[in-house]
């Protein structure tokens, strides 16, 4: 299995919370600040609009030595060949994707209790996704678990655990208290007015936290 060396800021994109600009533009922004990690997450899209973003922004991340997945879709993961796949709960299951993928691309795993990340990381999942952590509008049915629920799941497993879920600055700390990997962020970066110095923020922070 492949793992992410790092994972710091995990930036999610989402095209409705962009304040008009293109998702290109965001992400370069937020790349210019440090993201680690770029998600492609789109709900609306054709997959032939799907496989055109992916594979610019995947031209654009590796410009900057960081890592791209795709969320849900395992079909243009593989096509434009990202560094790996992120699924939820109710996607394909860890071992058919791990599959299809084989073992060199990097496969991400949502979950919101113990349970569900031991599950995942039997089925072969490198890192897990775990929240929401607080209550957040850009996944209104995702149960809020709070720090105490993801310092649980950091401890039950031996991957990486990525923090999601309302992850704003000033709450950033307290979530990295917890042992997490990383802090994966949408709105706070989508809708940032300047994307560039709002990442620099998260991933100093991130860093300072981590060398605690």
């Amino acid at each position: 299995m492949m793992t992410m060396n790092k994972y710091g800021l995990y930036v999610v994109t989402d095209e409705n919370l962009t304040l008009g600009r293109s998702i290109i533009d965001v992400v370069g922004e937020a790349l210019e600040g440090g993201a680690d990690v770029v998600q492609l997450r789109s709900k609306s899209g054709s997959t032939r609009d799907m496989i055109d973003l992916g594979g610019r922004l995947l031209e654009l991340v590796k410009k900057y030595n960081s890592t791209f997945i795709v969320n849900d879709r395992v079909d243009v993961a593989l096509a434009i060949d990202a560094h790996g796949v992120h699924v939820g709960q109710d996607d394909m299951p860890p071992d058919m994707v791990r599959k299809l993928l084989g073992s060199n691309k990097i496969l991400g795993v949502s979950v919101d209790t113990v349970e569900d990340a031991k599950g995942a990381v039997a089925q072969g999942a490198d890192y897990l996704g775990a929240g929401a952590v607080f209550l957040t509008n850009t996944k209104t049915e995702a149960p809020e678990i709070g720090t105490k629920g993801l310092k649980e799941i950091v401890n039950s497993v031996d991957v990486p655990v990525v923090a999601i879920g309302g992850i704003k600055l000033d709450n950033l700390g307290e979530v990295m208290s917890t042992g997490v990997d990383g802090v994966a962020v949408v709105s706070g970066i989508m809708s940032a007015k300047s994307v560039k110095s709002t990442a620099e923020q998260y991933k100093k922070k991130i860093i300072g936290q981590a060398e605690r």
